[in-house]
């Protein structure tokens, strides 16, 4: 009689069964890893395009960017140049000889601080006052002494000018000699001050070079003896007699 094999139990798995059972999940396992490997290179080699990609645009914005910035330097440059060309303010001549007439950055660039004496006229060569000046020192020039400059700044043609720099020049001065007070780095509209005259003799405040200055009065613009007793007593404290 044939010796049969034992009955296996209910949902108990043979060895073929089971080897290759191990041998799927093996090739499972496997394909698993390579699709996860595969996955990872695809997702590295999109992030190196992707920062190439980048990269590429940064240079190219950089690139723009420096352009665009040469060329509004170079626009800026060249309308500088043109607006100070075009905005030269013309002088009025309206002291004629008897006065020179001074842009404000120059007066403080090449005057303030540099000259021993001086009479300065802050003002506005369309003010009937200015004009009356005007007319008395041309006439009678023995009025000055030789050995004193007389400067005229009109003041008002710049304040109204394209110039920025001249603008906050004007302004600098006139808050120095305390014609108007401008707060803050804005330029105002309007700047209202009143035309004056000084006699300006050279000193040292806290080492450093500055003006004692005498003020004419208003009716100096005038008349000419008010003017004339103004340059007799201000030559005495220039010490220029």
């Amino acid at each position: 009689m044939t010796k049969k094999e034992p009955d296996m139990l209910k949902g108990t798995q043979t060895r073929h069964e089971r080897e290759t059972q191990a041998y799927q999940a093996e090739v499972h396992r496997k394909r698993l890893t390579r699709t996860k490997i595969i996955s990872m290179l695809l997702v590295i080699v999109v992030i190196i395009l992707v920062l190439d990609g980048l990269q590429f645009n940064k240079k190219a914005h950089n690139k723009s960017t420096e352009e665009a910035i040469s060329q509004a330097v170079t626009k800026s440059d060249k309308t500088s140049k043109m607006s100070s060309a075009s905005s030269q303010i013309q002088p009025s001549n309206i002291f004629g000889e008897a006065a020179t007439e001074i842009a404000p950055d120059k007066y403080i660039k090449d005057i303030y601080g540099k000259t021993q004496a001086l009479y300065l006229i802050v003002g506005d060569s369309s003010d009937m006052r200015v004009q009356q000046l005007a007319q008395i020192l041309k006439k009678d020039h023995s009025t000055l002494h030789t050995r004193v400059p007389v400067y005229f700044i009109d003041a008002n043609r710049y304040l109204h000018s394209n110039d920025a720099q001249q603008k906050i020049a004007t302004l600098q001065l006139l808050n120095g000699l305390g014609l108007a007070k401008v707060n803050g780095n804005s330029i105002p509209s309007q700047v209202k001050f009143t035309s004056t005259m000084y006699a300006n003799k050279l000193t040292k405040v806290n080492d450093k070079a500055a003006y004692t200055s005498y003020t004419a009065d208003e009716n100096t613009f005038t008349d000419s003896n008010a003017l004339q007793s103004f340059l007799v007593a201000a030559n005495g404290k220039l010490g220029v007699n």
